[in-house]
């Protein structure tokens, strides 16, 4: 995770054969959706809204795709933490020792667990 004054993002790449789907979108818009931040998505210098599952779509974010997600708010540093906390298809380089490791989310609105 990263911060600039007040702004906190991090870096998931895709991992799953299928890119990036409506089911992985979905957590993620599920996600971004519990927290009080301006949450947004970045794929090849297109930014969008990371409450907005037909924007995140529209990335058309192919396997080994990198997003980078960006939170400002009150909530932003949790948000940013659920999002490392990761997803099924998604990984992040700044969990665990391996890099990139797939995880796999627990979205119970604490910061999930990464797993092997």
């Amino acid at each position: 995770m990263t911060a600039i004054s007040g702004i906190f993002s991090t870096e998931l790449i895709i991992s799953d054969p299928a890119g990036l789907h409506m089911r992985s979108a979905a957590s993620i818009v599920n996600t971004a959706k519990k927290y009080d931040a301006d949450v947004s998505i970045e794929h090849n210098g297109k930014s969008v809204n990371g409450k907005s599952l037909l924007a995140i779509c529209l990335l058309a974010a192919h396997t080994g795709a990198r997003l980078t997600v960006s939170a400002v708010g009150r909530d932003a540093r949790a948000a940013i933490r659920a999002m490392e906390g990761g997803f099924e298809g998604l990984s992040s380089p700044d969990v665990g020792q391996e890099s990139p490791r797939r995880i796999r989310s627990v979205l119970s609105g604490r910061r999930a667990v990464a797993l092997q």
